[in-house]
């Protein structure tokens, strides 16, 4: 009997924010429904992966092992994360594009390569078979205008049209990792004050307690509401919101650590 030929393996590399970090794992999630082997990289996701055991999920790899952590991929798919963002010069770019299939929702022109030939010249026959549809989908998710659509719906009409998938989901299975209790803390309302984006995206810290003064002012019983503040490793705002909040005792935030588990 023959032996099963392997899936084609592919690195989905997210961008930085939260956002992108989501719609990126609604990628792998259909990528994976269609065949392929899916491996993950992005912070975001890294912080979900106990709740994904259908992905290998790894945070984002140094600018500098970049190249080392994504060999062996049949395919890499990416979006740069910011990081990367910040360094590419013409140059860059087109040593990045010869070799990963870029893609954001909107990219310069620049971003586009047919990956085709080079992919032909070097993969296995079945393995160049499987991936074949995908090697020319790199430059812009949004390819026409779009007026009240989603980004969901953008991105799956992208992986349909474009990449040719043909079983789709906007939805990414999710497991519950051991232990956890249903509605524990049923009055919590979780608030995430920080983002990808600090200078233009995070909340400052007024804007953080007052939502938090708000919730208890709509409670609908006699039990208040209780929000708590989330932040991710390293939330620069932490420390300025613990000072703005000792003169806002209505808020009484209590900070949750959201750093992955090693």
């Amino acid at each position: 009997m023959n032996a099963p030929t392997p899936k084609a393996r592919i690195a989905l590399v997210a961008f930085s924010s939260l956002g992108d970090g989501l719609i990126y794992l609604m990628m792998a999630e259909n990528l994976r429904l269609n065949g392929f082997a899916v491996t993950y990289f992005g912070n975001i996701g890294y912080q979900l992966r106990a709740w994904l055991p259908q992905f290998e999920i790894y945070p984002y790899p140094t600018a500098e092992e970049m190249d080392t952590a994504l060999t062996g991929f049949d395919l890499v798919i990416m979006s740069p994360p910011q990081f990367l963002r910040d360094r590419m010069d013409p140059a860059m770019t087109d040593a990045m594009r010869r070799k990963w299939l870029l893609i954001c929702q909107k990219t310069p022109d620049d971003w586009r390569f047919d990956l085709t030939e080079a992919k032909r010249a070097t993969l296995p026959p079945e393995t160049f078979a499987a991936l074949q549809r995908l090697l020319d989908c790199g430059g812009s998710i949004r390819d026409r205008e779009y007026t009240t659509e989603s980004v969901v719906d953008i991105t799956l009409e992208y992986l349909q049209k474009r990449m040719g998938l043909t079983q789709l989901t906007r939805t990414v299975a999710l497991t519950p990792p051991t232990g956890l209790q249903l509605r524990r803390h049923a009055r919590r309302i979780v608030v995430s004050p920080d983002s990808a984006w600090p200078q233009k995206k995070d909340w400052p810290p007024r804007a953080s307690s007052s939502c938090a003064a708000n919730c208890r002012l709509r409670a609908t019983s006699r039990r208040s509401l209780s929000p708590r503040q989330t932040t991710s490793a390293g939330g620069r705002c932490r420390g300025t919101l613990s000072k703005h909040q000792s003169s806002t005792t209505s808020a009484n935030w209590q900070p949750i650590s959201t750093s992955p588990a090693r």
